[in-house]
């Protein structure tokens, strides 16, 4: 019996999660839809269904999913007819209340939120009458589980890419932006990008952008057939390509923000490459007791070395040099 409970168990959590993850596929498919029929089915020329997709795939919703999705808000007449409606009112006490909604039935999504603004004693106004006491705001949740890092260390970082207010809660950080100001540098970037891309001729290249607030910076991967092009020996090329970004998105900025690009998943790779490398020398280092000289690496990397051998009982590492030619040292300790 024990172990029909189990499975049982195992299918009735699959069938939660599953009809879990169908409402946010639905939800996003409605987006979708929205984003498509306002700005085109080219996610390169319109940066609200470009937002919808890395949305879904941040959710995990199957590429073939979100294509069929853009297909059919596009090209199907009988598609629902989805569009965005805001409503303002007064809740007790005289509250301001705004209601952003998402419909394929403007009468039968009215007559709900009139409904729910008179349960609560409130009422439905006209449009203006309190959209003028609010500003629309990004908020981003740092999870602290998730975070290992100083919580003065995040705020430094969040503040110096731009973030308007940072506050530490019991559980989590709450970082408040502007959405305009990582919208424009964004929309900097692709285009940027884009027009590199076309003058190499490197064909269809896709290309999803998201904001990481615990590196604090603007992270743009790029998918292709021939993206090794774009990489180059070591990642030089995408370091280069990477700098030249990082320049033209903030031209002009009072705040800087941090541009990263990868694309076939090279920067984790290559992290783990140099990973393997500094036990692999630390390892030596202890063994002959003699320093090791790494090859000239950017600062990125030579921070990877560093961390990694931060808790070596047994070596240390230092940097040497000037730049372009400033390396990574590993000797033993002095005790």
């Amino acid at each position: 019996m024990s172990g029909h409970s189990k499975f049982a168990n195992i299918k009735h959590k699959k069938e939660k999660n599953d009809a879990a993850k169908g409402k946010v596929f639905t939800r996003i498919g409605r987006e979708i839809a929205v984003a498509v029929k306002e700005g085109g089915a080219d996610p390169a020329n319109n940066s609200k269904l470009r937002d919808v997709v890395a949305k879904a795939k941040a959710n995990n919703m199957p590429n073939d999913t979100i294509d069929r999705s853009i297909k059919k808000a596009a090209g199907d007449a009988n598609a629902a007819n989805y569009e965005s409606i805001t409503y303002e009112g007064y809740g007790p006490s005289g509250t301001a209340i705004i209601v952003e909604t998402l419909t394929d039935n403007r009468n039968r999504t009215a007559s709900n939120v009139r409904n729910a603004f008179t349960k609560g004693s409130g009422n439905v106004g006209t449009n203006g009458c309190v959209s003028f006491m609010f500003d629309r705001k990004g908020q981003i949740i740092v999870d602290k589980e998730e975070y290992e890092g100083d919580a003065d260390e995040l705020m430094m970082m969040a503040l110096d890419a731009g973030a308007e207010d940072f506050s530490e809660e019991e559980d989590s950080f709450e970082i408040i932006t502007d959405p305009a100001e990582i919208k424009e540098v964004e929309e900097r970037a692709i285009v940027f990008l884009r027009d590199v891309f076309a003058s190499m001729n490197l064909g269809e290249v896709e290309i999803t952008s998201k904001y990481n607030t615990n590196d604090g910076c603007l992270e743009v991967a790029f998918e292709g057939e021939d993206m090794g092009i774009l990489i180059g020996k070591r990642g030089q090329t995408l370091d280069s390509l990477q700098y030249l970004t990082s320049l033209v998105v903030n031209k002009g900025k009072a705040n800087y923000i941090r541009v990263k690009l990868d694309t076939e998943d090279y920067r984790r790779r290559r992290k783990e490459t140099l990973e393997n490398l500094a036990r692999g020398i630390a390892y030596k280092v202890k063994k002959t007791r003699k320093p090791v000289v790494l090859e000239p690496m950017n600062p990125y990397e030579r921070r990877i070395i560093h961390s990694a051998l931060q808790g070596n009982k047994y070596v240390e590492t230092v940097s040497e040099g000037e730049e372009p030619y400033r390396h990574v040292v590993v000797k033993l300790k002095r005790w």
